[in-house]
């Protein structure tokens, strides 16, 4: 389905482990994005949503990563 996230099936375990990884300040900038990915498409965001949420492009977000991120200002 175009548009549509991959169903992504976690335990908690790994939505925890996710969700540090996401949040962390000593994680790989990629592997952070990454994580957040997933976490977007566990909780059934599309594609789009998620590229625009976290400022990448659709197809960075569709196949699960890319350098796609926006750089911070401040």
């Amino acid at each position: 389905m175009p548009g549509m996230a991959a169903k992504v099936v976690i335990t908690e375990r790994q939505q925890a482990a996710l969700q540090a990884m996401a949040f962390s300040r000593s994680c790989p900038q990629g592997l952070a994005h990454r994580a957040e990915i997933i976490l977007l498409a566990f909780e059934g965001f599309k594609n789009e949503a998620i590229a625009e949420k976290l400022g990448s492009s659709g197809t960075a977000s569709a196949r699960g990563g890319g350098a796609g991120r926006k750089p911070s200002r401040g």
